[in-house]
């Protein structure tokens, strides 16, 4: 896209701004546990191609909050999706649902037919593949205990961030 000099400034800072909302702890907590969940519910059976594809968000909520495969982790996303905790970088094991962001929408303007070029594209452009690693945190001081069985109580995992109290969907 060709833009005067200003509008093509704005318009990388909006794409810059983009990339990393995309690899915030508010977008990738949700993408990651509802993709684990999504998968489980297809896998099992419970929803089908079709099904999913017409689904409007609120009924595939119901789905995932009903069925025993997943209802108590899709409530407790929904219900306190701030004890889910996300880590940047290769993590395993129990209770762990991983995801990567392989692309980020960063193709530049031009301004009166140049391209521009700007350090912070680059830096978000190497940084790919982004993976994350997200888990329920396991019997955080003052809460109930961990949604799943095979969180084991008490495990450390190195935490870098969370989707924080203002995330609440309740």
């Amino acid at each position: 896209m060709d833009a005067d000099p200003d509008d093509a400034v704005e318009l990388v800072d909006l794409a810059v701004r983009e990339a990393r909302a995309q690899r915030s702890p508010a977008n990738l907590v949700p993408v990651t546990v509802l993709r684990a969940l999504v998968s489980r519910a297809v896998t099992g059976g419970l929803l089908d191609d079709a099904g999913l594809a017409a689904a409007t968000d609120d009924e595939l909520w119901a789905v995932l909050a009903t069925d025993p495969a997943t209802a108590v982790e899709a409530r407790s996303l929904r219900r306190h999706p701030e004890r889910w905790r996300l880590h940047v970088g290769r993590t395993s094991g129990a209770g762990v649902y991983r995801h990567v962001v392989r692309r980020s929408y960063l193709d530049l303007p031009t301004a009166d037919g140049r391209t521009l070029h700007d350090p912070r594209v680059d830096e978000l452009s190497a940084s790919l593949p982004y993976e994350v690693a997200v888990r329920y945190e396991a019997n955080p001081p003052g809460t109930e205990a961990a949604p799943r069985a095979e969180t084991t109580p008490g495990t450390t995992t190195p935490l870098s961030a969370t989707m924080g109290p203002c995330a609440r969907t309740t």
